[in-house]
């Protein structure tokens, strides 16, 4: 009786075990993530940024949404804009603004784009492509009009 619970116990661990490492080499589906992509002059950054939609447009603008949310509200780590654009306190800035943000995606976004370059359009499954996108972003001219607009102070004011 006990060498039929010890055995069932093993065999429990290696199902569990088997499912686990099944499980874990399926592919994942990405997270929208924006990186740094390589150097660029002084008030633009390179990034790659990914994005999913029912359509390539809507993946493509995915992709430019979350590359220019994660500039805005994170920064992007070993580049030139490594701070949050809106500041210290970027997700609340971004919450009390959201019309206008939403607004910004709308209209407004694409006058920041310097260059896009689609490096990957896919099936994730039946309803779901994904991109990647890698974009040239004027920071400078960005920064400006977010200034003009009132969403962030000019600096040493």
């Amino acid at each position: 009786m006990l060498k039929n619970r010890v055995l069932s116990s093993i065999a429990t661990v290696l199902l569990v075990g088997a499912t686990l490492v099944m499980y874990s080499c399926k592919s994942s589906r990405s997270t929208g993530e924006t990186t740094h992509y390589k150097a660029a002059s002084a008030g633009q950054v390179y990034v790659k940024s990914s994005g999913f939609g029912k359509t390539k447009g809507s993946s493509v603008n995915s992709a430019i949404k979350n590359a220019f949310e994660n500039l805005m509200l994170r920064g992007i780590p070993d580049s030139n804009q490594s701070l949050p654009m809106l500041g210290n306190n970027a997700q609340d800035v971004y919450q009390k603004k959201k019309s206008y943000f939403t607004n910004f995606y709308k209209k407004d976004v694409e006058r920041f784009i310097l260059s896009r370059d689609v490096s990957r359009y896919r099936f994730l499954n039946v309803n779901e492509p994904s991109t990647d996108v890698t974009l040239l972003i004027n920071t400078e001219a960005l920064r400006r009009h977010l200034e003009s607009d009132g969403v962030i102070r000019s600096f040493g004011l």
